[in-house]
């Protein structure tokens, strides 16, 4: 029953504290707490603007790979998934900033593909990291980093 109701609250997921995210682990009872990686999570990513063609559990892994760790898509009980979007469940790292837009080769044309991820904590608008957001300072001091240093 607890292995049912905390499977339950790790796919409900991501949590949150006050807009800022909460991120669990699995316990492992002989690693010291100083060890305990706490840099990936997971979180559903709406896929946008894709062809009604691709919107299957192929097309879903492959972008969901390219984001991070695939973990499955919702097809709503059939194996192609028809709307506005295709929602993939992708394990994120945590240090790398968030994708916006994915450039896919489709029957030999370009086709950009552009992302919405729900429930998003907050973040840094400029270099999309989760870590800190951009109204914690007047600038963003990653983006400086990269650029000026």
């Amino acid at each position: 029953m607890i292995r049912w109701i905390r499977k339950k609250i790790l796919l409900n997921g991501p949590w949150a504290f006050d807009k800022h995210l909460l991120v669990t682990g699995d316990y492992v009872g002989h690693i010291q707490p100083s060890k305990v990686r706490l840099d990936h999570s997971s979180f559903w990513v709406q896929v946008f603007d894709l062809p009604l063609g691709m919107m299957g559990a192929s097309t879903a892994e492959f972008i969901g790979n390219k984001l991070g760790t695939y973990e499955g898509y919702d097809s709503k009980g059939s194996k192609v998934s028809w709307g506005k979007f295709l929602r993939i469940r992708v394990n994120l790292k945590l240090n790398f900033p968030l994708k916006r837009v994915m450039k896919l080769f489709v029957e030999g044309a370009v086709c950009s593909v552009y992302f919405k991820y729900e429930c998003l904590p907050t973040f840094c608008y400029f270099c999309g990291l989760i870590s800190h957001a951009d109204r914690d300072k007047f600038f963003c001091w990653f983006e400086f980093k990269t650029h000026y240093v």
